[in-house]
């Protein structure tokens, strides 16, 4: 069942925390930002028209609104408290890294509670024989699966009760997975016992 695994050689298990990426400004939209806001040319420019604002325009300024800022404002207030995109972007950021940090506290955690499996399963057998099962089988198996829920994780179109679902379940299969593991590791064991005696 684990042939597929036989020839990778890994040691260790990743528990390394889950990440999302971001998406940040890109370099051109930056440049953009900076040419729109002129040399220092403009800024004299931009210094010398204030100044040359008297305390009564720049009060009208203040108070002057346009039909459209005072249209957004009557719209805020009956929306009745709803978010704005920007609002539910942040909220949705913020329950990803949450969902991240779970996914990662019960990676870790299943992780530990397999080695101290295997490690009581395989205590009467050879240590450096199955330490070399667990490096070339199960942490690559388990690599896989860190990988696939990573990815999972980063998929900016996909819901975030989606993202729960598959990650659930890949932890899941992955307990699952592990006793079948340590069934194929007793009966791997067992036969090489049977293998000694007949030599002996």
């Amino acid at each position: 069942m684990f042939q597929f695994f036989r020839k990778a050689k890994k040691k260790g298990i990743n528990v390394e925390p889950f990440t999302i990426t971001v998406k940040g400004e890109s370099s051109s939209e930056a440049s953009s930002k900076r040419v729109k806001g002129g040399g220092k040319k403009a800024d004299k420019e931009k210094k010398t028209d204030r100044e040359k604002k008297t305390d009564k325009e720049k009060k009208t300024d203040r108070e002057k609104k346009t039909d459209r800022e005072k249209k957004t404002d009557r719209e805020k207030k009956t929306e009745g408290g709803k978010k704005t995109d920007k609002e539910k972007n942040a909220q949705s950021a913020e329950e990803l890294t949450l969902l991240c940090i779970k996914t990662s506290r019960m990676w870790k955690e299943s992780i530990k509670e397999m080695e101290n499996m295997y490690k009581e399963n395989t205590k009467n057998m050879d240590a450096k024989w199955s330490s070399n099962i667990w490096n070339t089988v199960w942490a690559v198996y388990v690599e896989n699966v860190h990988n696939i829920i990573g990815s999972k994780l980063n998929m900016p179109d996909f819901p975030l009760r989606d993202k729960e679902k598959i990650i659930e379940t890949w932890l899941n299969w992955t307990k699952t997975d592990f006793h079948v593991f340590l069934n194929q590791v007793q009966a791997r064991w067992n036969k090489k016992i049977k293998s000694r005696r007949k030599k002996s």
